[in-house]
């Protein structure tokens, strides 16, 4: 399981590295610059030295296209409520947590060859789940509800839902619940890779988080944003992308809460918060929300970025938790209106 948590003002989603890219300029167009860790500065490799990396399930960062000075990307002094203020309306919210449209939520982007982020399956994949937010909007009946595809330098769009804020002083801080959408396969990048657990798994976390807050009648007072990334698999492209272009409009992002690999049936009953490079205060946050409203877990396995990622190894009531842990976050931190 990787529940990884943000707490900035201007950021770099999924990421706490810290560095500059402004003087470094682009060598050849089929090379990349990535970074592979905080301590050491970034290098140029190209798509073979990629395709290895990729292989052996390396952890990187691509920056190649990242155009805001990284190196002012700075954690801010956050507070976070030690009281819990809305149980009494959270609660009730969790009867509307369906598994069933969980299922085929991840069943039907499972479908999908490949969301690969340069392929056409990796582009329709993007599109549905766009349609899937938009339908849920429509069901919903509610304003101040918006949907984006947000554009790329690759063919796959991440796609942003966003419940704006009702409050005039509050509504500028957001609130993010982020997972990646794109999946791949370590041996062909081109080929199968369903990714129920990594990462449709995280997504129908975020897209039920969604669904949940819109059939309630909660309206919260800071803005509540749902983000679906392209292209993490390959350096994490998409949020960085999203990073860049939130940092250019000096976005105030009040926390932000990313979903990866939640849904893997570990068989144990602990719900685990990943610590490293995450804001401490909002972990802590977060800790408080798990022991008033969740009771499971989720660990990594090895059938990640295989074709034997698939849904039958998945528990939906464990997905059911991380949903809880959402909309209860969402509640709590958007505060009600």
């Amino acid at each position: 399981m990787k529940l990884k948590t943000k707490s900035l003002t201007i950021f770099l989603l999924l990421s706490s590295f810290s560095f500059s890219n402004s003087t470094i300029f682009r060598e050849q167009d089929d090379n990349r610059l990535i970074k592979v860790n905080q301590e050491d500065p970034p290098k140029w490799v190209t798509q073979e030295e990629i395709n290895v990396l990729l292989a052996n399930k390396a952890h990187f960062m691509d920056i190649t296209d990242h155009k805001s000075p990284i190196h002012d990307v700075y954690l801010a002094s956050q507070e976070f409520p030690e009281t819990l203020y809305f149980q009494s309306f959270i609660k009730p919210t969790f009867e509307n947590i369906s598994i069933p449209r969980m299922t085929t939520f991840v069943n039907s982007l499972a479908k999908f060859t490949t969301r690969y982020h340069n392929s056409q399956s990796g582009v329709d994949a993007s599109n549905w789940i766009a349609s899937q937010a938009t339908e849920a909007i429509n069901n919903s009946n509610r304003t101040g509800v918006t949907v984006e595809k947000f554009a790329n330098p690759w063919r796959q769009n991440s796609v942003i839902a966003r419940i704006q804020g009702s409050d005039s002083g509050l509504k500028d801080e957001i609130i993010i619940f982020g997972a990646h959408m794109d999946s791949i396969n370590s041996k062909n990048r081109f080929a199968a890779a369903p990714g129920s657990d990594d990462n449709a798994g995280g997504c129908v976390t975020v897209m039920e988080t969604f669904r949940v807050l819109l059939a309630s009648d909660f309206v919260p007072k800071r803005s509540l944003e749902f983000h679906f990334y392209s292209g993490e698999e390959v350096g994490l492209l998409g949020s960085g992308h999203v990073a860049s272009a939130y940092y250019s409009k000096r976005a105030k992002v009040r926390a932000m809460v990313n979903f990866d690999v939640v849904g893997y049936n570990a068989g144990k009953n602990q719900i685990g918060l990943v610590t490293d490079h995450t804001d401490a205060k909002l972990t802590k946050f977060l800790n408080t929300v798990v022991q008033e409203y969740c009771s499971y877990t989720a660990f990594e396995h090895a059938d990640i970025h295989t074709k034997r990622d698939t849904s039958d190894k998945m528990s939906f009531e464990q997905v059911g938790e991380f949903v809880k842990l959402a909309v209860a976050t969402g509640i709590e931190l958007g505060e009600k209106s």
